[in-house]
């Protein structure tokens, strides 16, 4: 049904921009232990201050068409948000493998990536 108005749909995002990332304040927690269980981990990273907000912007392009499509047009949009502040929470439900556990060298114990390393992958 569709092709009986257009034979061709394109949408296309492009030139997108973060701006106010490098406001990062508290909270700011990764791989945080819940209490309530061992295997949650809390993340949080909030972004934003009083006199820098964050905003994100993209350009949008829309293409309905075809040579006898009454639908046929082609617009570009400038999207834009800006918001004062943003928190990202993400709880990730993680074991450790506990025979890399006991094999890890002492002197990696602060390297972030030999503890992820230790995560096993889930079985999906």
């Amino acid at each position: 049904i569709w092709r009986a108005f257009a034979q061709t749909l394109r949408l296309k995002l492009s030139d997108f921009r973060l701006v106010g990332v490098d406001t990062l304040r508290e909270p700011f927690q990764l791989l945080k232990p819940r209490s309530s269980s061992a295997h949650l981990l809390e993340n949080k990273v909030s972004f934003g201050i009083d006199d820098q907000a964050v905003d994100a912007s993209v350009q949008l392009e829309l293409v309905v068409g075809g040579d006898q499509s009454p639908l046929a047009t082609n617009n570009i949009m400038d999207l834009h948000m800006g918001v004062p502040s943003i928190e990202i929470l993400a709880v990730l439900f993680a074991t450790v493998s506990e025979s890399r556990f006991m094999q890890m060298p002492l002197r990696d114990i602060l390297n972030f990536h030999c503890w992820l390393s230790m995560i096993p992958p889930s079985a999906l």
